[in-house]
Order: structure tokens, then C-alpha cells, then sequence
């Protein structure tokens, strides 16, 4: 509900009149304003950012399994492939 200035004090009285609406609008309030805390923004990021650290971690994972096979079978810890 939004009142222009003249109006205000007839929408807030309306609100007290009617509490389940009063209620409803608080419990929206609240429920927006958790989306806008920083933890809450934290984890949307952290979200978007999920994929790329989990593709990161395999290719990783699996850079240091080559490293430990190109040991093991020629004992030598530098790669020759190209690039």
C-alpha cells in the first residue's frame, strides 16, 4: 500500500482496522528484508559461483592425478606436454 502524504494517516488507520493485512504486509516486510541481509547475499553469490569452484577443484584434482602418474612412470615431475 503506498499513500501520498495526505493520505497516510487514512492508511495507516485503514491497517489498524484490518490486522490479518497488517500481519500479511509484515510477514512480506520481513520475508524481503532477509533476501537483503548479507548472508543472504553471500549464498546468491556463492551460488553463481558453485559451478566454476567445483570445475576448478576437478581440474585440479585431476592436474595433481596426471602429476602423480607422469611420476610414478617416468620419475620425472615437469610436463612435457605442450601449452
Amino acid at each position: 500500500m503506498i499513500a501520498k502524504d495526505e493520505e497516510f494517516a487514512r492508511a495507516i488507520a485503514a491497517l489498524l482496522r484490518n490486522p490479518e493485512r497488517l500481519c500479511a504486509m509484515s510477514q512480506a516486510a520481513r520475508a524481503y528484508a532477509l533476501t537483503c541481509s548479507w548472508d543472504a547475499v553471500f549464498d546468491r553469490v556463492y551460488m553463481a559461483y558453485r559451478p566454476l569452484l567445483e570445475r576448478a577443484e576437478r581440474e585440479r584434482a585431476a592436474w595433481a592425478w596426471e602429476a602423480c602418474v607422469r611420476v610414478a612412470f617416468t620419475g620425472s615431475t615437469t610436463d612435457s606436454s605442450p601449452g
